[in-house]
């Protein structure tokens, strides 16, 4: 069985499940190109809401899963700092690291982001 991943992401408060689903799509695929399963996916809607991104932080740090997902640095938050210091928490915090779909989507262009996966055991 292939280790499995966790996918983030955040939405528009009114975001529909169409325009939802891209993304979603894209972390299955990207998860599975890579030798993952993804697991599950976190969803936060809207900027003022975290506790999606904190119980995925929580789940991994806890044992389940190899990493986490996000279809873009922009998932984590809007200024390039802040995208950084996410990435940065989140690898701490969890343990496990933070794969990005699209890591030139935004201004976000570091070896930092660029960062692969380790080799599977």
């Amino acid at each position: 069985m292939r280790p499995f991943v966790y996918g983030y992401l955040r939405t528009s408060p009114c975001s529909s499940v169409d325009a939802i689903a891209p993304a979603q799509a894209e972390m299955v695929a990207y998860a599975e190109h890579e030798g993952y399963r993804l697991a599950e996916i976190f969803m936060d809607r809207g900027l003022a809401d975290s506790s999606a991104l904190s119980a995925a932080v929580t789940a991994l740090r806890r044992g389940g899963g190899s990493g986490m997902i996000v279809p873009s640095p922009a998932h984590l938050a809007s200024s390039y700092g802040v995208q950084v210091a996410m990435k940065e928490m989140i690898e701490r915090e969890a343990g496990a690291p933070l794969f990005i779909v699209h890591p030139d989507s935004s201004r976000v262009l570091t070896a930092s982001f660029r960062r692969r996966r380790p080799p599977l055991p």
